[in-house]
């Protein structure tokens, strides 16, 4: 079952265009937006961003 938080956090990483914005936009932790996201990436068995060291870009999947 996915998690409705876990899509309310990917909005805001898409939104925002990196885990830490999201996590101040959010209120939560850095390490919190990811948890949230590797946890819906397991659900949906789906990779949700291209992770680079300074920044994150959402796959298709994540934009469907």
């Amino acid at each position: 079952m996915i998690n409705p938080v876990h899509l309310r956090t990917l909005q805001a990483v898409i939104e925002t265009g990196s885990f830490a914005d999201a996590a101040r936009l959010l209120g939560y932790t850095s390490s919190a937006v990811s948890q949230h996201v590797n946890a819906l990436e397991r659900t949906c068995g789906l990779v949700l961003f291209d992770r680079e060291p300074q920044s994150v870009h959402p796959t298709t999947a994540a934009l469907v």
